[in-house]
């Protein structure tokens, strides 16, 4: 693989998501065009991949730019996972669309990858449900070496990820924008403490783009990807949180829904998800349960691949 390879992959890879639609099959044809030697400044790569012929105007010296701009971002703590790193995308692949690419500050091996559990919830949640995650999440992390992941949001989202630091315990944050555009903001003053405990942001897109509506649904994806379990500990109908739990079951994840009152509009989320047949959450076996079969390997931790020299 050689370094101009690497960092077209990753460009286009990051264009994929954000500035062009790119079909799945499209990219496999990318992938084995870049395969050939064959870079985007090259009029052959346009003729042979019409899909991305809107870049066509750009010059070799602006390709070289941009991707001396990504290696200038990786020397100071910007780093990349590609389809290539097998071991960190193997929870990934089996998704109908998983991701090409992602950036990440932090640190990663593969076993955060294989102990995910996901949190999802409400940004407006009830302060009686946060203090009965509180005690819930602390226990379950407490007792084994489970990595929480999440999407960053105010709510039950961070409340996971605050937990998880408290506990000095691993988290995951994918964002719904890139790396140099942390959202919400005040994730910001959460990376020291975020690093210190094992933990990493993520983002599937390049590290300057700004948060879209739209990429809340695409990241979210990528959150039930990493998760054995998906826990919805508070949500409403068609919330963001509704949509990644029926997403979860969609891609064959394990689903954990807390019960409530099913007059409590606050929760009909959840009441609609177990009446879905998603299973119901009485103590921390019910999602400690579903990890007993996987043996964790705490040797050989492997990294992801890194520029070719």
């Amino acid at each position: 693989m050689t370094s101009n390879f690497y960092y077209a992959y990753l460009l286009l890879a990051f264009y994929s998501r954000e500035k062009i639609s790119i079909s799945k099959h499209a990219w496999e044809r990318t992938k084995a065009v870049l395969g050939e030697g064959i870079m985007p400044h090259q009029g052959e790569f346009y003729a042979r991949l019409p899909e991305w012929v809107g870049f066509s105007a750009y010059s070799q010296s602006q390709w070289q730019k941009q991707y001396d701009e990504l290696k200038r971002w990786q020397e100071r703590g910007i780093s990349y996972i590609t389809q290539f790193d097998t071991p960190f995308f193997s929870p990934l692949q089996f998704l109908s669309d998983p991701p090409r690419a992602l950036s990440y500050m932090g640190n990663i091996d593969k076993n955060l990858f294989n102990l995910g559990l996901g949190v999802v919830g409400s940004r407006e949640a009830q302060p009686q449900m946060m203090a009965w995650l509180d005690t819930q999440l602390s226990q379950i992390l407490k007792d084994t070496p489970l990595v929480t992941v999440s999407g960053g949001a105010r709510g039950v989202d961070q409340q996971a990820h605050l937990v998880s630091i408290r506990m000095q315990r691993p988290t995951l944050v994918l964002l719904p924008s890139g790396l140099l555009n942390l959202y919400p903001k005040n994730l910001e003053s959460w990376q020291m403490p975020l690093f210190e405990t094992g933990g990493a942001f993520l983002s599937e897109y390049h590290p300057l783009t700004p948060m879209k509506k739209w990429h809340f649904s695409m990241r979210n994806r990528i959150i039930v990807g990493l998760s054995r379990v998906v826990w919805v500990p508070q949500s409403r109908i068609k919330s963001g949180s509704w949509m990644t739990a029926q997403l979860a079951a969609q891609e064959g994840r394990n689903l954990v829904v807390a019960p409530a009152s099913p007059w409590d509009e606050a929760f009909s989320g959840n009441t609609l998800l177990i009446e879905q047949g998603a299973d119901l959450y009485f103590s921390t076996d019910s999602i400690l349960n579903y990890y007993a079969p996987f043996k964790l390997d705490l040797e050989g931790a492997l990294q992801p691949s890194v520029c070719p020299q």
